[in-house]
């Protein structure tokens, strides 16, 4: 179980790493994230060590009960996780006397039974207070180290002064007595799976302040011969092991990053001073399209490019042309790229203009069908307003319908049904 508990543990960082790690990214910088699924693992890892009613954490429990047993532990299990959907009932028909529960696990279902020994006993790592008082009283350097923890701790937080004689004790004194007070109770008892986690814990805490990098082992074949593959069974490992997933969002997803300040400062100076672009972003737009790459392939965010995989070895061949074809090339791609640029201002407009005279033509085309007629009515203190008499068509096809009831709805005149 601890095994299996470590493996889920490293998948749900390697997840983390690969996937959250990559939605974030894209989200700050405003680019759009593809929707990749993949199989997330954090409700297993919560079912065996979170508290109050983890695995892990039942099995600490009856091993502090006088009474407990391994069969109260696998009944408390079952009980408690009879619903999770990680948790699987064993089979009662094929039910052997040693099966206790099943755990869907990332890499397939596990039935954890009894074979040897028992949980509790195998779990507890506490000694017994009479050798616990004996070891105590060893004159051996090495069995006093092991046992006075609170002196390492003092030693870890630094030599203070003493208190003065029959003054009050400073605060590493407290400190130490408090420590003393704690390391008593801890020695009552202590579990193989409290430490485990701890440790584990430590570590992962250790990887995520480090730069990760993941090697992914595949068993090849299960005969254990050399050059022999079996595709189904790699196949299904890279699927377990979430690689497959990883690829896709690689795919879809804009794997390499380069920052505006590192592109502008590689190529701004091959270029003259009347033609090199001001802004990072468009610079960066500019050296895109002198490198060739299709519009699908990159994408602008707010302090990066952002690059489809192995894009970026179209910007290394453009940083290895000679300076004159670089400063040329980059010269036409900055022209077309401001011709561009004015030429989508001047389509926005003309598109908005076309879209205002559509809406008048087609509500003039409405009032001339005979269903609508329009006058001015006095409104008193000086006010006029329009009024838009409706009068329904006898034989109105539903085109023109649809066109009076557009017209009206642009209009938003005070209407009067005749």
């Amino acid at each position: 179980l601890l095994i299996n508990y470590s493996n889920e543990k490293l998948q749900a960082f390697f997840l983390g790493n690969v996937f959250r790690a990559e939605k974030e990214i894209h989200a700050s910088e405003g680019v759009t994230f593809p929707t990749v699924d993949y199989a997330n693992n954090e409700s297993c890892v919560e079912l065996i060590d979170k508290s109050p009613n983890g695995i892990l954490r039942l099995l600490d429990t009856s091993c502090k009960t006088r009474a407990g047993t391994d069969k109260a532990f696998f009944e408390g299990v079952n009980a408690a996780h009879a619903t999770h959907e990680f948790v699987r009932p064993v089979k009662v028909a094929r039910k052997l006397p040693s099966e206790a529960f099943v755990v869907m696990h990332f890499a397939g279902a596990v039935c954890y039974e009894m074979c040897t020994g028992s949980w509790l006993s195998l779990n507890n790592d506490t000694l017994p207070i009479d050798l616990h008082e004996m070891l105590e009283k060893s004159s051996a350097p090495l069995v006093n180290a092991l046992l006075d923890e609170p002196d390492d701790v003092a030693s870890k937080a630094g030599a203070k002064p003493a208190a003065k004689p029959g003054g009050p004790p400073t605060a590493l004194e407290r400190k130490g007595s408090a420590v003393t007070a704690v390391g008593k109770r801890s020695s009552r008892f202590n579990s193989v799976s409290r430490r485990f986690v701890t440790d584990l814990s430590e570590l992962l805490r250790e990887l995520t302040a480090s730069t990760a990098h993941f090697v992914r082992c595949v068993k090849p074949n299960s005969e254990q011969k050399p050059a022999l593959f079996d595709g189904r069974m790699v196949l299904e490992q890279l699927r377990c092991l979430g690689v497959l997933d990883a690829v896709e969002l690689m795919k879809a997803a804009f794997p390499v990053r380069i920052p505006f300040e590192v592109i502008y400062g590689r190529y701004a100076h091959k270029l003259p001073a009347d033609l090199r672009v001001d802004e990072p972003a468009a610079f960066c737009e500019v050296v895109a399209l002198a490198s060739g790459l299709p519009p699908s392939s990159y994408a602008l965010g707010l302090t990066k490019l952002f690059l489809r995989a192995s894009q970026g070895a179209e910007l290394e061949k453009l940083e290895d042309m000679p300076v004159d074809e670089v400063a040329a090339l980059l010269k036409q791609k900055i022209m077309e790229w401001k011709k561009r640029k004015s030429a989508a201002v001047v389509l926005t407009r003309k598109g908005r203009i076309f879209v205002a005279r559509r809406r008048v033509e087609l509500r003039r085309r409405a009032r001339g069908a005979g269903g609508e007629s329009e006058r001015r009515h006095f409104c008193g203190k000086g006010r006029w307003e329009r009024v838009v008499c409706v009068c329904a068509p006898l034989r109105a096809s539903p085109v023109l319908a649809f066109r009076c009831a557009l017209s009206r709805s642009l209009a938003r005149p005070r209407l009067l049904a005749l």
